[in-house]
Order: structure tokens, then sequence, then C-alpha cells
């Protein structure tokens, strides 16, 4: 079924190169070990989701390099890619003029969406961190019961 789209999540932060931010999602798939023959096969055959997580992290850097474009969508050459695009950014990092030329671009061409999360409060925070350290302990208990 064609309608069907893959999920790709990118740490932004392990794959920019602010020498080379055409090729982002080429990088980001050898990263995963896909060679640049399949992925030529792949950007015309199969759609996409990018998760691009962690703008904020690369913001200083992709906002320093001297490139006259600054929207992200032309500067990483996302229109190469049968894809939807997932942007998450800590929302302190950007200012409202930063986030309109640059995540969103121009309104005629493109239907942006955005959507906010509310940070844990203290005691999902205190039971998120409950839950790892239990369910880790049950790990480390198995690998150490080796008799």
């Amino acid at each position: 079924d064609s309608s069907i789209s893959i999920p790709v999540y990118i740490s932004l932060p392990k794959c920019y190169n602010e020498l080379n931010e055409k090729q982002i999602i080429s990088q980001a798939l050898q990263m995963k070990q896909i060679n640049k023959e399949v992925i030529d096969i792949i950007r015309e055959n199969i759609s996409f989701i990018f998760i691009l997580d962690g703008f904020d992290e690369i913001f200083d850097k992709y906002n320093k390099n001297d490139n006259d474009k600054r929207y992200f969508y032309d500067r990483f050459n996302l229109n190469e890619w049968n894809s939807k695009i997932i942007v998450s950014c800590r929302s302190h990092v950007l200012n409202d003029g930063d986030i309109e030329q640059i995540l969103i671009g121009s309104k005629d061409l493109i239907t942006t969406s955005m959507t906010y999360l509310w940070p844990f409060s203290k005691e999902q925070m205190n039971g998120y961190i409950d839950k790892f350290v239990k369910m880790n302990k049950n790990k480390m208990n198995d690998n150490l019961d080796w008799t």
C-alpha cells in the first residue's frame, strides 16, 4: 500500500553538519546503515515521516551558518523527499520570529501545525523515574542470575 509512510527518527545533534545541511536526511540514513544506492531508490518510491528531534540543540550552529535561506525545509532539501516532517524543539529556545521564519516558512506553500507538550509534574517525574529504576533493576537481576 503506497499510502503507508515509514517513520524515521533523526537526532539532529548527532546528524547535523553545518557544512553539508542539504544532505542531512541521506547522512542520517547512512548512519542507519542504508547505502546511497538504496537511498536513491527509496527517495523516489517510499513515503516517510521524518522525526527531526532536538532542533533547539543545533539552533545556535544553524543560525550562525551563513546561508541565504533561513527556512529549514529548504536548507535541509526536504522537498527531495516524499515526506511529512515532525520537528521537536524546546519552545524557550526560539522566539516567535524564529519559529515563523525557520520552522514554518511561507504560509502560502505548506500547511504547518504546532503542538505544545506540557512538562511532567513532579509526581509524574517521580513515577517515571521509579518505573525506570524498577524495570532496569529487574533486567539487572535477570542478568546476574547466571547459575
